[in-house]
């Protein structure tokens, strides 16, 4: 215990007398960059949003108040063959110089980032305070007035998948009055495309999407149009394909152990439009895969129910992992493999604890065997002695 005193205390004075001195490490025509403050007038980029866009940050303070690490940075000699250098270098960090560029940089990524969010006329200035080497940088973030929606609209030249978006649940959509925000456009052309893909359009990717944005003159409001990107629409083979419901053909599951190399004695199970490939060291029965698998054999393609299959199977503590890829079929229907492999079925443990009876302290210790496949179904069973 003396040794943990004596050393808090070294580190106390350490710091207490290296505070004057963080500016040890700093070349004579260098400064030290002591802190980064934004001050923003923007409600939906208040100054903790805006923080991971700065280029540079000072050295890290403790509980805001001290900067520790440089302390103990500065403490250290020049001479690194000795130890309490080395050590005191080690733990502690070097100091951060300030870079006039980076702060430029900064200032750019914090216009563009407010524009991303519809404040195009945004401005950010830089004040900058030095004092004995040290240098404080305040960013005045001034977002003026913002860009909102006028109008938004979808226009998709295919009545099927219009009627679809139309149906769907809008909260989350650009809204009228809302920001003109890029994000929440790149995530409502995400979410169509993801739409489509649970309604049985396999082949729809966000990419065919694009945005046309249209701003009357001396006005800060945006007409918003989401269509097809030119390039699909002068396609006709590509629309039909993008625009052609695609139905599941054969559900293949391997079950097997080295599917590179795969044993010659394959066994094969067929059952309502599933075929399991087995060989003789699988792990599971057939019946449990088809039931685990909610991609049913010739059904529409939906998306939604490959990240259930995912999941169903992911949860057994037998399946270490589950690949899902598709093919397409001679009879233009989509052919899907599930590869399913096992993780370690068989597992030991040696579990110690404390005891305490009556004022005796004492040690416990415990075996335990666990079996995670033991019937085939991914049942598991655990005893322990």
């Amino acid at each position: 215990h003396m040794q943990i005193h004596r050393f808090i205390l070294f580190a106390c004075a350490t710091i207490l007398l290296t505070a004057c001195s963080l500016t040890k490490y700093v070349p004579e025509n260098e400064r030290l960059l002591s802190r980064t403050t934004i001050k923003s007038n923007v409600p939906e980029a208040p100054s903790d949003i805006l923080e991971p866009f700065l280029q540079q940050e000072p050295n890290n303070y403790f509980l805001s108040l001290a900067r520790i690490e440089l302390a103990f940075y500065s403490a250290s000699g020049e001479d690194t063959s000795k130890w309490i250098n080395r050590w005191l270098r080690q733990i502690g960090e070097a100091p951060v110089l300030y870079d006039t560029t980076l702060t430029r940089n900064s200032q750019e990524q914090l216009e563009k980032q407010l524009g991303n969010k519809g404040y195009l006329h945004a401005k950010v200035n830089v004040v900058e305070k030095e004092r004995k080497r040290q240098v404080k940088i305040t960013y005045i973030v001034n977002g003026n007035e913002p860009y909102t929606i006028h109008s938004y609209k979808i226009e998709i030249p295919d009545d099927t998948i219009m009627s679809i978006i139309k149906e769907r649940n809008i909260i989350n959509t650009p809204r009228v009055g809302g920001l003109f925000d890029v994000d929440v456009l790149a995530e409502e052309r995400e979410n169509v495309a993801k739409l489509l893909r649970r309604k049985g359009y396999f082949y729809f990717q966000k990419e065919a999407l694009s945005f046309t944005v249209d701003s009357a003159l001396n006005s800060n409001q945006v007409d918003i149009l989401l269509g097809m990107q030119p390039s699909y629409l002068a396609n006709d083979s590509l629309l039909k394909r993008l625009f052609t419901k695609t139905e599941i053909g054969t559900v293949t599951i391997y079950d097997v152990s080295n599917l590179i190399a795969p044993s010659t004695k394959l066994d094969t199970v067929k059952s309502e439009g599933f075929v399991v490939i087995r060989d003789e060291k699988s792990s599971f029965t057939p019946k449990m895969l088809i039931f685990k698998t909610l991609i049913r054999p010739n059904s529409i393609y939906n998306e939604r129910l490959v990240e259930r299959t995912y999941t169903s199977l992911n949860s057994l503590q037998a399946i270490k992992y589950v690949d899902i890829s598709f093919r397409e079929e001679p009879d233009g229907k989509m052919g899907c493999n599930i590869v399913v492999t096992p993780s370690k079925i068989h597992s030991v443990s040696l579990d110690v604890e404390g005891t305490n009876s009556n004022g005796d302290l004492g040690m416990g210790m415990g075996v335990s065997y666990q079996n995670k496949n033991i019937f085939k179904g991914a049942e598991a069973f655990r005893i322990g002695v």
